[in-house]
């Protein structure tokens, strides 16, 4: 404090710091001077603090109007948020309509395409029934040999009155893959109920278990179907009914050289034919021979069991089990027709095949 007061008292003393004339004594006016002085240093101070202040709060004010901006952007980006949540454009995705249009051509199954056949409202009547037509609209493929209304018309009450009966013969009509006419080769071909079908030829035409296809190649995207002229019968519900191997295989007539036990070349395809079923489905057939009532009963007697051995014979040499086959001569007993004709005679000559299980 006392080196600032003696500094105060040099100033003073000092005529060139002081602004007075040199040797003049200090006036109240120079007080008045150096009181002015001073306020206006302390108000050019004050105003650059108020300045500073002023600029202060403009920076000040600046930054807040950037933040307010900043903010004021922040709405734009939530606003931009909503833009990409344009999951509006989720209603884009309902182009899933689109793609079941294009998805449409799928639904034109082997179902679909037997209801629109015409004649087959009564095979899709009983697929509907009994639940097959849901099977059969999976992507398979499959190929169906579809029986007409005219084949379904007198179907036993036997099979249509037992839903198990009746869901094997729907399957026995179906095979997996598409097999179109051209594929069909003679021999068996496995159903989907289990068992084996016979794919035989009449001629160039293709015929299963010598039923006959009416209309072929009815295609759809899963499989095709085939228009078939009777209705298909695994081999034991035939026994079952009373029928006989031949009848659900569709055989032709087995043949012999007259008055013989002699298999005809042409009858030795037939029983080719017979063989491969048998094998494939390792069928236990009965073998019964037949004959007409020309000559002595006990001659048709003994020549119907010699006809009956000579094809089990031959069914062996082909690779069906011995096991799975007896044969029985039935000689004249037996007849399907009266023998007053030799049409009816014809028919009464014959080798039956009846299964006994399988």
């Amino acid at each position: 404090m006392a080196e600032e007061t003696n500094t105060r008292d040099e100033r003073k003393d000092d005529p060139e710091r002081r602004g007075a004339p040199v040797g003049g004594a200090p006036a109240v006016a120079d007080d008045g001077d150096v009181a002015f002085g001073g306020m206006v240093g302390i108000a050019v101070v004050s105003a650059i603090i108020i300045s500073m202040l002023a600029l202060g709060g403009f920076f000040d004010a600046g930054t807040k109007v950037e933040t307010t901006a900043e903010t004021t952007e922040a709405p734009t980006t939530t606003e931009a948020e909503p833009e990409e949540t344009t999951t509006t454009e989720a209603p884009t995705t309902t182009e899933a309509p689109t793609t079941t249009e294009a998805a449409a051509p799928e639904t034109n199954t082997v179902v679909d395409v037997s209801r629109e056949a015409g004649n087959l409202s009564t095979m899709v009547g009983v697929l509907e029934a009994t639940g097959t037509d849901q099977v059969l609209e999976a992507p398979g493929p499959f190929t169906v040999f579809a029986p007409s209304d005219d084949a379904l018309a007198d179907l036993p009450e036997a099979i249509t009155g037992d839903e198990d009966v009746l869901n094997r013969v729907l399957a026995y009509h179906v095979v997996s893959g598409t097999v179109t006419s051209s594929d069909l080769v003679a021999g068996p071909v496995t159903s989907l109920e289990g068992t084996n079908l016979n794919i035989g030829f009449s001629g160039d035409a293709p015929t299963v278990n010598g039923v006959n296809i009416i209309e072929a190649d009815l295609t759809a995207d899963n499989g095709v179907v085939h228009i078939i002229d009777s209705v298909l019968i695994p081999a034991d519900i035939q026994a079952q009914l009373g029928g006989s191997l031949n009848e659900a295989l569709g055989l032709e007539a087995i043949n012999f050289e007259v008055n013989s036990a002699v298999i005809t070349a042409e009858s030795t395809v037939v029983l080719d034919g017979a063989a491969e079923f048998l094998i494939a489905n390792n069928t236990v057939v009965e073998i019964a021979g037949h004959t007409d009532s020309d000559g002595d009963d006990a001659f048709n007697q003994q020549l119907s069991q010699d006809r009956a051995d000579a094809v089990l014979a031959y069914l062996t040499d082909a690779g069906v089990p011995a096991e799975n086959m007896t044969a029985v001569g039935y000689g004249e007993t037996q007849p399907v027709a009266e023998n007053d004709t030799p049409e009816n005679k014809a028919l009464n000559r014959r080798i039956e095949f009846v299964s006994t299980g399988g």
